[in-house]
Formats: structure tokens, C-alpha cells, sequence
């Protein structure tokens, strides 16, 4: 945002853009893993979105911006902001072309070569840079990996900020390579992810001076924390120091015992650099072994501040009009009606920046 010297006043779709739907669907994508909205965007969204058609919302997305019972929330999304708002996406990637948004393991893309891959769906209409065939083509500032366990937000976490480089050699809960490098695991392709992640530890380090004021809740790894300083300030003095690009991190979410550890997870580590972390669920709570609870006839469930129940989703995960699909393929509902959510309920003064991301 600082390097491309945008406004959250101005409209703006962006993240890892895939281009495989513009044949069908002709628009390109911001991938699902994380997807951002400037302010003004976020605006353009949910007033798209309460506008258009509901009926035929338990079928399958046609290309038209509509509710409907898909897992391809990002199609929709991007025709909706197309149709409604004339806003198309913008890829998220650094001076180099590298992706800013990795959407598998770091430690796969880092050796792709898109000459060698062919023109799949992940490469289509991209424009070339070189990194695409020498390698080393995600950012050295990332703003999200995908595709990952709970485990490994924690391994990040130790990577990026500070406790991998200030551990001592004896430190059991390390893993030491053969050459004595301290990591906080294993990593696959352990020498090339390695060097990758001391890349972007030197990259943050290199931030400097001119983001130190408003990075400096994100080095500490603790928004909350001030926040509490800002309350004990005066109201001119917080103006003074408050954030000018704050992040609203909206995550979908089911609330079941087998995902409480991402949510646990995302929480004690990258959602702490949110200044909102919202997690955004169906009405339908628990699973088949503890039992499930439908809080629109029973709200008495004991959730945190930062758990939302969107009552309205008609599809909830655990319905699906196939039984043999599994969960319910209700994923672009549940955005949809979150992001109608966020406006509804302030969200717009919260934050300049918005970003509906996975929870892996």
C-alpha cells in the first residue's frame, strides 16, 4: 500500500490474481487465501452485494453476480465488484514480480520454473518476470501463506519474530541443521526454505525508519497492547499516533472441536498484527461427536468477543442439499453475508484495509 501510494479512498481489489475464469466467467480472481479491499471497496461490496438477486441461491454460480451454493466465493466476489462497481483485481507482487500471497507450501514454489511447468492454471495470463524460471519468486514481505496447520503458524511465529534468532544452540525445542543453522523446524527443502525465511527476516529488519511508528505493534506481535496505550492518551494525541492503514482480518470459520486449533493458532500469531480479527461462523455449532447446536433457536452458546455468528445463512455448513458432499459448499454465502456484516456493524470505521483470509 505504502510502496504503490494507494488510498483506502480510492477502489482496491487485490491479492494473488489467478486469470483461468477470464475465458468463462471474464473476469481475473483474487485468489480465496487472502483477499484485500480498500476501504472504498469494502463500501462497493456490501452494497453490491444487498442488491443483488437472491433467488436461485441453491444453485450453482452461473457467472452472475447472485447468491448462489458454490465453494468459488472469489468468482462471484470479483464479478459482483465488476458489475456493480467497475473494480477489477490487482495482483499483490512486489518491483521483482514475486508473489506477495504464496498459495501452497513455500517451500514447493520457491523451485518452480514456469517455463518447465507449462501454462496451467496457476501461470495463465500472468505477465513474465524472471523469477518465474530462476526461482526465489515469493516476496520478501509476504503477507500470507496458505495451505498450512495450525503447527506451523507457531513455527512462523518463531521464524519471523525473533526467538529462532535470538535462541541459544542448546535450545531442545529448535531443529539444528547440519551445518548448525537454528530453525523452528525441519522445514522441506530445508536449505532453500531456510535461506528464504532469513531473506525475510532481513526484509522486515529493512523496513526502517519510515514504518518503525506504525510497525512497531507489528515486531511486538501485540496490537492489543497498544491499543491499551492509545486509551491512555489524549484524544489529539491519539490522532497523533494512531495507525493511518489499519487491518480489518475477517476469517470464515466453522465452530467445531476439530478446528478450534486454528482458531487458537491464528490468534496467538499472525491475528494479533489485525487491529480487528473478526472469526465469522454458521449458526450451526459442534459436530457429530459432541453433538451440534443451532444457535438461532438456542443462543446460549459461551463464544469469544471475536466469534460473529451470521444468524442468516440459510445454507449452513453441516445442510447441504447432496449428504454425500460433506460440508456444505456455502462458502460464498458465508462471505458475502460477513462482509454485509462488517458494514452493517461499524466495521468501516475500524479499519482503512480489509481482508477476508483463509483459516490455513
Amino acid at each position: 500500500v505504502e510502496w504503490k501510494k494507494w488510498s483506502h479512498d480510492e477502489h482496491h481489489y487485490f491479492g494473488h490474481v489467478l486469470n483461468h475464469r477470464v475465458s468463462d466467467r471474464g473476469v481475473s480472481i483474487v485468489a480465496g487465501a487472502a483477499a484485500f479491499f480498500s476501504r472504498a471497496t469494502l463500501l462497493a461490496a456490501a452494497d453490491a452485494f444487498r442488491r443483488m438477486p437472491m433467488e436461485n441461491g441453491n444453485l450453482e454460480e452461473d457467472g452472475i453476480c447472485r447468491d448462489a451454493y458454490t465453494g468459488t466465493d472469489e468468482v462471484v466476489t470479483a464479478v459482483c465488484l465488476k458489475q456493480y462497481a467497475n473494480v477489477t483485481a490487482e495482483p499483490a507482487i512486489d518491483s521483482q514480480g514475486r508473489e506477495e500471497v504464496a498459495l501452497f507450501d513455500i517451500s514447493d514454489i520457491l523451485s518452480w520454473n514456469r517455463t518447465q511447468m507449462g501454462e496451467w492454471w496457476y501461470w495463465e495470463g500472468k505477465e513474465r518476470f524472471p523469477c518465474h524460471d530462476k526461482g526465489d519468486c515469493l516476496a520478501h514481505l509476504p503477507m500470507a501463506f496458505h495451505k498450512y496447520e495450525p503447527q506451523y503458524f507457531y513455527d512462523f511465529e518463531k521464524e519471523f519474530y525473533g526467538y529462532v534468532t535470538k535462541a541459544k544452540k542448546n535450545d531442545a525445542s529448535l531443529f539444528i541443521s547440519d551445518n548448525g543453522s537454528l530453525a523452528s523446524r525441519n522445514w522441506p527443502n530445508f536449505d532453500m526454505t531456510y535461506q528464504y525465511l532469513q531473506r525475510v527476516r532481513q526484509a522486515m529488519g529493512a523496513a526502517g525508519p519510515l514504518q518503525d511508528s506504525k510497525r512497531s505493534s507489528d515486531l511486538s506481535g501485540d496490537i492489543s497492547s497498544q491499543k491499551r496505550k492509545l486509551s491512555l492518551l489524549g484524544s489529539s494525541d491519539r490522532e497523533t499516533v494512531q495507525r493511518k492503514d489499519r487491518l480489518y482480518c475477517m476469517v470464515p470459520f466453522i465452530w467445531t472441536p476439530k478446528l478450534l486449533p486454528s482458531y487458537h493458532a491464528i490468534r496467538n500469531t499472525w491475528g494479533k498484527r489485525c487491529d480487528t480479527l473478526k472469526f465469522m461462523i454458521d449458526p450451526i455449532i459442534g459436530d457429530e461427536h459432541v453433538g451440534f447446536k443451532d444457535l438461532r433457536s438456542n443462543s446460549t452458546a459461551d463464544l469469544p468477543e471475536d466469534v460473529v455468528v451470521i444468524y442468516d445463512i440459510q445454507r449452513p455448513w453441516n445442510a447441504c442439499p447432496m449428504s454425500e458432499e460433506g460440508n456444505c459448499r456455502n462458502i460464498w454465502e458465508k462471505v458475502w453475508r460477513s462482509w454485509v456484516w462488517v458494514d452493517s456493524h461499524g466495521g468501516r470505521d475500524l479499519a482503512e484495509w480489509f481482508v477476508k483470509v483463509d483459516a490455513d
